[in-house]
């Protein structure tokens, strides 16, 4: 075999080797963002949801786009979304800078999917557009606050910093319950989901075992020789 041939031989097995590694690689990738997700919609169930047009408006991209879609497999979960926030979203549509525009066009089509699988509420939509003022932070912050006064489960999804601020020190001030809300990043959550996939996986291992002990305890040979100590023991 001449010296090119295995150079060409090698260089078809590291190929192979390293399609494989990718391949594994992405699968590894694949089950953290599918328990991550999970994790995040067992979460959801139950709560009020308000996603703030950031996240709508986010770039299209692998995490956001699963996160959106994801929704058509939990028939109890929905986003509550003022009509300030689809007209702020509107008015932004029509932007003269493009990348604002665009923007706005992503979320809709984002919204639309929603729409179509009945997995948002879109409160007082009119027939016909607002004014081009409407801002929808103060709105968040009021039905957010009315929403804890009525001891309802919240969540909320945005990476305003500054309205995360507004609405935290709201609820402080109120005095309301901080436990009935979680304000939270999406994109923190996302970068972050190896230690909560693993956190939670480490638990389930945990009771597991725990439930695993337990079971041991049943067999009647354990039994007799815990009956046989505690009966030595007495003596």
């Amino acid at each position: 075999m001449e010296f090119t041939d295995l150079v060409i031989i090698a260089r078809k097995i590291y190929r192979i080797k390293d399609q494989k590694d990718k391949e594994a690689k992405n699968a590894i990738e694949n089950s953290y963002e599918d328990d991550f997700l999970n994790l995040l919609f067992e979460q959801l169930k139950n709560k009020k949801l308000y996603v703030d047009s950031n996240i709508f408006m986010a770039k299209p991209n692998k995490a956001v786009d699963r996160f959106f879609d994801e929704f058509t497999s939990y028939d109890n979960i929905k986003i509550t979304m003022p009509r300030e926030q689809y007209e702020e979203i509107y008015n932004l549509k029509r932007s003269d800078e493009e990348s604002s525009s665009k923007a706005a066009r992503d979320a809709f089509r984002r919204i639309e999917k929603l729409v179509d699988s009945k997995h948002i509420d879109i409160l007082d939509l009119k027939d016909m557009p607002a004014d081009s003022s409407s801002y929808a932070d103060p709105i968040f912050i009021k039905m957010i606050i009315d929403d804890l006064k009525s001891e309802k489960q919240v969540y909320f999804i945005t990476e305003d910093k500054d309205l995360k601020i507004r609405l935290k020190s709201q609820i402080e001030s109120k005095q309301l319950n901080e436990n009935n809300i979680v304000i939270c990043s999406f994109e923190t959550l996302y970068n972050d989901k190896y230690n909560i996939v693993d956190e939670e996986r480490r638990r389930i291992k945990k009771g597991e075992e725990i439930d695993e002990f337990f079971a041991k305890l049943q067999t009647d040979s354990l039994k007799d020789k815990m009956l046989d100590k505690v009966v030595s023991f007495l003596k």
